[in-house]
């Protein structure tokens, strides 16, 4: 890993995942294999984006069904 000599910025949410050994190992081995990568957050995004949300998927093409989830969530506290 190329550590300090890295180019790309370094955040400190990305310093804090070199901290905990496991989020290191996650790190090196995604650094090693983007494909590895790209596959695992795919399905991970998946997962979580199907988990319980069905009442909070919109339509672009239905403005209404936008404005009244959009008043329900201001209502709620949500947003």
């Amino acid at each position: 890993m190329l550590g300090d000599r890295s180019k790309y910025l370094k955040t400190p949410a990305d310093l804090m995942l070199l901290e905990n050994g496991e989020h290191r190992r996650l790190v090196e081995m995604y650094a090693q294999d983007q494909n590895l990568f790209f596959e695992h957050y795919a399905a991970a995004h998946v997962k979580m984006s199907e988990f319980g949300q069905e009442e909070h998927l919109l339509s672009e093409f239905d403005e209404q069904q936008k404005e009244g989830y959009l008043e329900t969530s201001i209502i709620r506290g949500d947003l």
